[in-house]
């Protein structure tokens, strides 16, 4: 989460910065370039959707998963009432958003992900987390 929070915000654990572009590893050592600060972001799972909707302005946020209005599994359902717009899978209708950054999640669809990386969208790719400790580690 701290990481997601250096992404999105100009606080850093060291000092105040509002320097970009930044430099980032994702949870598969990918070098994900942030140019500028996020103003067009797009979430393709519930826990960066979560995240996203506690810490991020949601002018800033163009679209969640739809997983996010799932009462059954979402803490964020009143939340996510605030961006209309919802994610799929389905790489061209990402895009439209026009994201400046894209969260993934490990279990994303390998091919969905590659054709965004392909693209100069900066796409963050998340591994599934067992624990605090394995959060603790990005």
């Amino acid at each position: 989460m701290l990481l997601l929070i250096l992404m999105l915000n100009t606080v850093t654990t060291f000092e105040l910065s509002d320097k970009f572009p930044r430099q980032l590893y994702d949870n598969n050592g990918n070098i994900v370039v942030i140019s500028t600060q996020p103003q067009r972001i797009v979430s393709l799972t519930l826990a960066t959707d979560e995240i996203l909707l506690a810490i991020c302005p949601p002018k800033r946020i163009a679209a969640i998963s739809t997983m996010a209005t799932d009462s059954n599994y979402s803490n964020v359902v009143i939340e996510s009432k605030q961006i209309l717009a919802k994610t799929t899978n389905n790489t061209e209708y990402i895009l439209g958003f026009k994201p400046d950054l894209v969260f993934v999640a490990s279990y994303s669809q390998a091919e969905m992900v590659e054709l965004l990386q392909k693209t100069d969208t900066s796409v963050f790719r998340f591994t599934n987390f067992s624990s605090i400790a394995d959060i603790k580690k990005i």
